[in-house]
């Protein structure tokens, strides 16, 4: 999340349905992955759309988040 272009990095994931690893979570998230974290997916047509950053975007099923942490537990 260091990255600063990794909110496209995420999008472009999500619509190609390609696994993302974000390391290094400290106790607090990104507000920005809420809907992503809620699964908020709405079925459009043959189609499935997540709202991220105020923008919907297309949503392969085929998508995986990964979430890693040093924390004892989470």
């Amino acid at each position: 999340m260091s990255n600063k272009k990794w909110i496209n990095i995420l999008i472009s994931s999500i619509q190609v349905g390609k696994f993302v690893l974000i390391e290094g979570i400290q106790e607090e998230l990104d507000a920005t992955l809420d809907p992503l974290l809620s699964r908020a997916i709405k079925k459009k047509g043959n189609s499935y759309q997540l709202e991220l950053g105020g923008d919907p975007i297309d949503y392969d099923p085929a998508f995986r988040l990964f979430l890693m942490t040093k924390l004892f537990n989470p």
